[in-house]
């Protein structure tokens, strides 16, 4: 009997194919509890990862634009101080102005930050923060480290903080001008009582990097409509979220009104010169 040598190699070859898929099964079936404890470790580790993920939160708003040009604007044809067809991008790059910004945060009072460690990551205490911090002076910032704030009593605090490499720990009393190189706070408390029990970390801003941090989470898009503009704003904090979008409007509105009346007042001068 004659047999067709590639017949008999495909034969030989789907044989030793079953046999190593048997292998496999039977080495599955002998190991089940690996693939099991891999399963449970996998959904534990992702448990994990979205516990200790730091959560984020957006805002959004919508700010209407109007185009109001008086008859005397007619008359002489003067041109507005933005051109109609740049007039969005105009108002974005004033919206993120430092100037805006500045003025939003000054508002909020945002000199500095309080935070809890709940072991994993950190929870900022914002809006209800236990000290009331006034950052006088700050021309060494990047030389300190690690603040933390402890209250002893209703009158007195610890504070402590890294300096060129070295710990610190002083007691101070609530109220009082802290002067230390390169830096002038003051501390006091809040209505909120903190926790006699709780160590609180002080995050004090570096306005440059609080003003990158900003524009990174403010994204601001043109709608289909041209007389609106799209404001969102992400922060791990939506309490902080929703009241700086509402302060950064607020200051651009305080703004817009001021450029308004400088036209004005430059317009009617122009007229009775």
């Amino acid at each position: 009997m004659y047999l067709n040598p590639s017949l008999n190699h495909k034969v030989r070859f789907a044989e030793y194919k079953r046999g190593n898929l048997e292998s496999i099964g039977r080495m599955i079936i002998r190991s089940w509890y690996w693939l099991l404890f891999a399963l449970f470790l996998g959904l534990a580790m992702g448990h994990l990862y979205l516990l200790s993920a730091p959560k984020y939160y957006s805002t959004n708003a919508l700010l209407k634009f109007e185009e109001k040009k008086s008859e005397i604007s007619e008359l002489i044809n003067i041109r507005n101080v933005y051109d109609r067809t740049n007039k969005i991008e105009s108002e974005k790059s004033i919206i993120r102005s430092r100037t805006i910004v500045s003025n939003s945060l000054r508002a909020l009072k945002y000199e500095a930050s309080y935070y809890l460690s709940n072991g994993l990551n950190k929870i900022e205490t914002y809006p209800h923060n236990p000290f009331e911090t006034r950052i006088l002076h700050k021309s060494r910032l990047d030389e300190y480290e690690d603040f933390t704030i402890k209250a002893i009593d209703d009158r007195k605090y610890e504070l402590c903080f890294t300096f060129k490499d070295k710990q610190f720990f002083k007691v101070y009393e609530f109220g009082m001008d802290i002067s230390l190189p390169g830096l002038t706070l003051n501390v006091s408390d809040s209505r909120k009582k903190p926790d006699k029990n709780g160590t609180y970390i002080l995050k004090i801003h570096n306005q440059d990097e609080l003003f990158e941090r900003i524009n990174r989470s403010l994204k601001l898009d043109a709608t289909q409509n041209i007389s609106l503009l799209s404001l969102q704003f992400t922060d791990h904090n939506p309490t902080f979220a929703t009241d700086f979008l509402n302060a950064l409007i607020k200051e651009y509105l305080i703004f817009d009104r001021k450029q308004r009346s400088t036209a004005a007042l430059q317009t009617s001068t122009f007229i009775n010169s």
